[in-house]
């Protein structure tokens, strides 16, 4: 017997009352797949949500399909369209559904909105995620929300930003307004999801801001976690840059190795004046730093950025990291003042 949906009833909870708010009359479309069970905790989180809502007496429509390899997110037609008419929309598949075009098109339209759960390959890397990360009382969602927010709103705009850490990285660059973020031009995951046009990731904490080309000066050292490594990173490189573009990349080992590797590919072959597109900063105190880079990206206290072009990059994760905006110190040795 799996009862492993019982220590998920709390978040289930949380999820429908606080973060997503449903409201009588409204469709929900709860989206899976076949190979969901393969992975821990999925199937049990998914079990407790579509419970929960019919304790609150509403009716949502469960959609599962033939899982998908992780090269080709693309849903089935018939499951595009319940997506695009629902009024809510909450995603937990073996393969994350973001890059997907009916994602895509929701992201433009606006017209509901979606909530994505962990999907299946971050949760292999990491299996007790889903049990670990997911909040459980209202108090947590919204001690870590109001956080969020509070930076967020120093973020929204453009402006200038200087990170540094201890492992010797010291870096300035530009963050701009990104519309498909919407109206504050920046992601702030927080996992509220409450108003029609919005889209979050639960379990939630980390900020995301899409930079300017041209700007990203200085240099990253990469000795923790990177998404193009299984598991942590055992030995370090260092990324230097200028005015947007790479200049060199030092080191003899492993880690030195992957980035050249990752950055040769087809996907990174024209980066556009911008080989760092992607700035961060992570809020998740339950977040740990394991080699998935995923869940990394919100370990409180750190900046996550991307490297390459913006559909190619990796990520990394750079811990306890102190953080400027445009002159204001705003995060300093791993903690938000």
């Amino acid at each position: 017997m799996d009862l492993g949906f019982m220590e998920m009833m709390r978040t289930a909870a949380v999820i429908i009352d606080e973060s997503l708010k449903p409201q009588p009359g409204e469709d929900i479309v709860v989206v899976s797949d076949s190979r969901v069970h393969e992975y821990q905790g999925m199937q049990p989180l998914t079990q407790a949500l579509m419970a929960a809502f019919a304790e609150r007496g509403l009716d949502p429509t469960m959609i599962v399909y033939e899982g998908r390899q992780r090269s080709n997110p693309s849903i089935p037609n018939a499951a595009a369209k319940a997506i695009e008419s629902a009024d809510i929309v909450v995603a937990e598949n073996s393969v994350l559904i973001l890059q997907s075009q009916v994602f895509e098109r929701l992201m433009r339209n606006r017209s509901n909105r979606v909530m994505l759960l962990p999907s299946g390959i971050n949760v292999s890397w990491s299996p007790d995620e889903i049990y670990r990360m997911m909040p459980r009382t209202k108090e947590e969602l919204t001690e870590m929300s109001e956080l969020m927010n509070r930076v967020g709103d120093k973020l929204k705009g453009n402006h200038k930003i200087h990170f540094t850490a201890p492992n010797g990285t010291d870096a300035y660059v530009d963050i701009i307004h990104f519309p498909m973020y919407g109206e504050n031009g920046i992601a702030i995951h927080d996992g509220r999801c409450d108003k029609k046009g919005m889209s979050a990731i639960i379990p939630g904490g980390s900020i995301v801001c899409m930079t300017a080309p041209g700007t990203i000066t200085g240099k990253i050292v990469l000795d923790a976690e990177a998404s193009f490594a299984s598991g942590l990173l055992h030995d370090a490189a260092t990324v230097y840059f200028k005015d947007g573009l790479i200049t060199s990349i030092e080191g003899d080992g492993e880690t030195a190795r992957l980035v050249r590797d990752t950055l040769s590919s087809p996907e990174n072959k024209d980066m556009q004046g911008n080989a760092m597109p992607e700035y961060g900063m992570g809020f998740n105190k339950r977040a740990q730093l394991n080699g998935n880079s995923s869940e990394g990206e919100s370990l409180y206290g750190c900046v996550h950025i991307g490297i390459g072009a913006l559909r190619g990059h990796f990520d990394a994760i750079l811990p306890n990291a102190t953080v400027e905006v445009d002159g204001e110190l705003v995060l300093k040795d791993g903690e938000y003042l």
